[in-house]
C-alpha cells in the first residue's frame, strides 16, 4: 500500500508536497504503483537467479547495503530509499540497463588511478551509481548509499530506478567479505537530485527532490583519520558544472584542508580523468545564503527536518542510531 509506511504517517507527508508552489497530490492508487517499474526490469538479479525477491522487505534490503556497524562510513549511509521497498513491494522489480557500461568503467578507474588512499563520489544517474558501487564492492570499497527520498509515480526524480538497481545487486553486494568495514568509501549519489531548473512545478507533480549538506559526508579530519587524502569525483559527460551545486562548499572545504581531487568524466566508451582543484561559486547552498532559503517554505529541498524526525523516531528498526536519516535539520551547513 503506497500511501502508508510502518508508522502510519502519510507517505505524501515525507515528500516536499507544497514546496515550489505545487499542490500536494492525491495518494497514488494501484495503477500508479505498477507504473513505477516499467522499463529495464529483469526477471533475475545480477547473480542470475530469483534471490532478489528476498529483498522486497526494507530490513532485508537495508542489511544488504548498509555498511557494517563498525564501519567509519556507517553514519553517512541513508536507509531512506531501502525503506521505500516495503511500500512499493507489490510492483518492485530489479532494474538493470542491458547496455550499462558501469562495470567496465569502474574497472577502468581502478586500473588508471591509485585508489589506495581515495574516497570516491559517484554522481551519476541513480541506477548507474548503484551499478558502480556494486562493482567496486568486489574490490576494496564499501558502497555508501546516500539516496534521501522516496519514489513516486508522479515524482520529479525517478528514484524507483535506483531502488530497482539496489534490488538487482542486493544479493551480490551482501556477499562482500566480513571485513568490509575496513574498506574505503564509494558514496553513491543520485545525479539528478537537484533538478533546479524545474521551477515552478505543475499541480500534478510530486516534488521528491532533495539536496546534500556538508555533514552528510565525512570531514577532512574524518578522512585523514582513515588514511584517505584523495577524493575522486565521478560525473556524467555533458555536465556543464564542475560539480553539483550542493557539493561546492563541501569540496572546497576538503581542498582547503589539504585533500587532493581528481575529476572523472564518464564519456561514451571511456573515462576522462584529470586532476582538479574545486573552486568556490555562488549557489543557493552557499553558506551566507542558506538561511534565507531554508527559512522560506517556497524553496524546494526542505525535507531534512521531516526525515530527521522520522528516522530518529524509528532508528531501532535499522539497528543503530547512526544508520542515517538526515545530515542536519533544516538543510543548513554545519
Amino acid at each position: 500500500m503506497l500511501n502508508r509506511h510502518a508508522t502510519g504517517a502519510s507517505f505524501i507527508a515525507l515528500g516536499l508536497g507544497t514546496v515550489g508552489g505545487c499542490s500536494e497530490p492525491v495518494d497514488p492508487g494501484p495503477k500508479d504503483v505498477g507504473a513505477l517499474f516499467r522499463s529495464d526490469v529483469r526477471a533475475a538479479d545480477s547473480l542470475g537467479d530469483g534471490a532478489w525477491r528476498e529483498f522486497l522487505r526494507a530490513p532485508a534490503l537495508h542489511r544488504a547495503w548498509a555498511p557494517d556497524p563498525n564501519s567509519p562510513w556507517r553514519p553517512y549511509y541513508r536507509p531512506t530509499l531501502p525503506a521505500a521497498v516495503s511500500v512499493v513491494a507489490s510492483a518492485a522489480q530489479p532494474i538493470h540497463r542491458g547496455d550499462s557500461a558501469a562495470t567496465s568503467r569502474a574497472d577502468e578507474l581502478v586500473r588508471k588511478l591509485d585508489l589506495t588512499q581515495a574516497a570516491i563520489f559517484i554522481d551519476l544517474a541513480g541506477e548507474e551509481s548503484v551499478a558502480w558501487g556494486a562493482r567496486l564492492a568486489e574490490g576494496a570499497f564499501q558502497p555508501v548509499a546516500t539516496f534521501n527520498n522516496w519514489p513516486h509515480a508522479r515524482g520529479i526524480l525517478k528514484l524507483e530506478r535506483a531502488l530497482g538497481a539496489m534490488i538487482f545487486y542486493a544479493a551480490e553486494v551482501q556477499r562482500r567479505p566480513a571485513d568490509k568495514f575496513k574498506a574505503r568509501p564509494a558514496f553513491l549519489l543520485e545525479g539528478t537530485r537537484l533538478q533546479s531548473q524545474r521551477m515552478p512545478l505543475g499541480p500534478d507533480e510530486f516534488d521528491n527532490r532533495y539536496f546534500h549538506v556538508g555533514s552528510d559526508f565525512p570531514s577532512a579530519t574524518r578522512f585523514a583519520a582513515e588514511g584517505i587524502n584523495t577524493v575522486i569525483y565521478v560525473r556524467p559527460s555533458g555536465m556543464t558544472k564542475m560539480c553539483e551545486d550542493d557539493l561546492v562548499d563541501y569540496f572546497v572545504d576538503l581542498q582547503t584542508s589539504g585533500m587532493k581531487f581528481h575529476q572523472v568524466t564518464v564519456e561514451p566508451g571511456s573515462l576522462s580523468i584529470v586532476p582538479w582543484i574545486p573552486a568556490a561559486r555562488e549557489t543557493i547552498f552557499t553558506r551566507d545564503l542558506t538561511h534565507t532559503y531554508v527559512s522560506q517554505s517556497r524553496w524546494y529541498g526542505r525535507s531534512y527536518s521531516h526525515y530527521h524526525s522520522f528516522w530518529y523516531g524509528n532508528r531501532s528498526t535499522w539497528g543503530s542510531p547512526s544508520s542515517g536519516g538526515g545530515g542536519s535539520s533544516g538543510g543548513r551547513y554545519s
